[in-house]
C-alpha cells in the first residue's frame, strides 16, 4: 500500500480550486508534484504528512510544497458530523523566481512549505477569507487571489509552524517508499493495538535490527517514537471532540496503561490528557 501518486490535471486552468463536503476524510496517503493550501473547515481527526502525525480540528490549515506525502483521516466517531475541506492546488512553477524576480519575497515561506506549513492565528484568518472570496472570482481574480494569498502568508511568517520532522526527506526510491508507507499504513490501520516492532519488521521483510536502523533513516524518529506520536495525535483528536472517559481513549489508541499515557501525552503536549482536554 504505497503512497498514491496523484495526477492532478487543469489543462484549462493554471490551479484548480474545490470544496469537498464528505462523510469522512480517508484518502489513502498520497502526493503530487503541485502545491497545495487544505484548510479544515469542518472536521477532526488525525493529520498525516510525510512522517508526522497530528491531530486536526475544524480551521486546520496547512501549506504543502509538492511531492509531501499527505492525508488527513477523520475520526471514527465524526459518524454524522459533516467534514467539510477548500483544496487549493497549483504547480510549483507559478513560484519560479527566475520568471518573477519579485517573487523572491515568497523565498522563506517556499523553505518552510517543504516541510509542510502548519498555519494558524492571524494568518489563518485572513486566508481563510482570502479562500471564500475566491469562490465569487472569475478566472483572473481567482489567480490574483492565489498571489494574495501567497503575499499574506509571507508577511505573517510567525504565524507559520513547519510540520514535519527536520531530517524527514524525499523518497526517491520506489522499493523504499512501498515498504516504508505499507509499515506506515499498518501503524495507522491498528493503531489500537500492541504494533511490536517485529512485527513491523516483518511487514517490511527485514530483521528487526535492520528494520530499527532503516525506519529511523526513512522518518527522522524511531519506531517505538513514531508509533506514540501518532496515539497521542489520535487521542487529542478524541479528547477534543468526544466525551469519551479518558481511560477509554487510552486503550482505544493502543496505551496499556494510564500512567503510560499521561507520560507520553506530558512529554508531547506538554499537559496531561484531563488539562489538554479542558483547556480545549
Amino acid at each position: 500500500m504505497k503512497v498514491v501518486n496523484e495526477h492532478v490535471q487543469h489543462p484549462d486552468q493554471s490551479f484548480r480550486l474545490l470544496r469537498f463536503e464528505l462523510g469522512s476524510f480517508g484518502l489513502e496517503r498520497h502526493r503530487h508534484p503541485h502545491w497545495e493550501l487544505t484548510w479544515i473547515e469542518q472536521g477532526s481527526g488525525v493529520r498525516l504528512v510525510s512522517e508526522n502525525a497530528s491531530p486536526f480540528t475544524s480551521g486546520d490549515m496547512v501549506l504543502l510544497a509538492g511531492n509531501l506525502p499527505h492525508t488527513w483521516k477523520s475520526l471514527k466517531s465524526a459518524g454524522a458530523i459533516k467534514q467539510v475541506a477548500t483544496v487549493l492546488q497549483f504547480p510549483g512553477e507559478l513560484l519560479d523566481i527566475a520568471a518573477l524576480p519579485e517573487l523572491a519575497q515568497l523565498r522563506p515561506l517556499m523553505l518552510l512549505a517543504r516541510r509542510g506549513a502548519s498555519i494558524g492565528g492571524e494568518a489563518q484568518q485572513l486566508v481563510a477569507r482570502h479562500l471564500q472570496e475566491m469562490h465569487t472570482k472569475d478566472a483572473l481574480g481567482k489567480v490574483l487571489g492565489l498571489y494574495d494569498i501567497l503575499r499574506c502568508l509571507s508577511l505573517h511568517m510567525g504565524d507559520l509552524k513547519p510540520v514535519a520532522n527536520l531530517a524527514y526527506k524525499a523518497m526517491d526510491h520506489p522499493a523504499v517508499d512501498s515498504r516504508i508507507d505499507f509499515v506506515l499504513q499498518w501503524i495507522h490501520a491498528n493503531i489500537g493495538s500492541q504494533l511490536q516492532m517485529q512485527d513491523a519488521a516483518a511487514l517490511a521483510h527485514v530483521s528487526s535490527g535492520a528494520f530499527s536502523r532503516f525506519f529511523r533513516r526513512e522518518t527522522g524518529k524511531t519506531y517505538t517514537n513514531f508509533v506514540n506520536d501518532v496515539r497521542c495525535a489520535q487521542a487529542c483528536a478524541l479528547l477534543s471532540e468526544s466525551s469519551l472517559p479518558v481511560s477509554t481513549i487510552a486503550t482505544d489508541c493502543g496505551f496499556e496503561t494510564n500512567s503510560n499515557f499521561n507520560r507520553q501525552f506530558l512529554a508531547r503536549l506538554g499537559v496531561t490528557p484531563r488539562a489538554y482536554r479542558k483547556a480545549g
